[in-house]
């Protein structure tokens, strides 16, 4: 008799599992498939070479279209199947959280970057001016311009930006 109980207890659960399963596993086809068929649309209807030579575009229209049909899919897929085990406001507002802590921590990061070149500015700034050859870690061109974040470096026909709190490490001017 208990072996039954827990049948009953159980059973409506495993079937709405199943059917989220399912869910999951048609709309990961269904993306699939329409992936697949955008990609051969845009090919040969050419876009890619279109928006190359019409209007300067160096995309990959092709790939980043059929992916982000694919990723609609995939993430209305998802939400279907939670809908259906009951646990969409539950994910919904883990990730809300989880984008807000990716968001915060990106800030802080980007504050603490702004703070340090800030400082080490104007120690540099006397230094180091347009013209000059500098070495820093692998870099070595001149100066093309200073900022208060850090400076342009000119290497061969490139173009590198080099933060202030990078210079401090160590740098040769020439």
């Amino acid at each position: 008799m208990m072996i039954h109980e827990i049948y009953d207890m159980t059973h409506p659960f495993f079937n709405k599992i199943l059917i989220s399963l399912f869910i999951l596993f048609f709309g990961f086809l269904v993306g699939n498939i329409a992936e697949k068929f955008i990609r051969f649309t845009l090919r040969e209807l050419r876009v890619n070479i279109f928006l190359k030579k019409g209007f300067k575009f160096r995309i990959n229209a092709e790939k980043w279209l059929s992916l982000t049909a694919y990723y609609i899919i995939f993430f209305v897929t998802i939400y279907y199947s939670l809908q259906i085990l009951g646990m969409t406001n539950l994910f919904l507002f883990a990730w809300i959280i989880f984008i807000m802590f990716v968001f915060l921590l990106s800030l802080v990061l980007d504050v603490k970057d702004a703070i340090i070149n800030l400082y080490y500015f104007p120690a540099l700034r006397t230094k180091i001016v347009k013209g000059n050859i500098i070495e820093a870690e692998c870099i070595k061109g001149e100066v093309m311009m200073t900022s208060i974040f850090g400076i342009y470096v000119k290497e061969n026909e490139d173009i590198h930006y080099i933060p202030n709190n990078f210079l401090i490490k160590g740098y040769s001017i020439r």
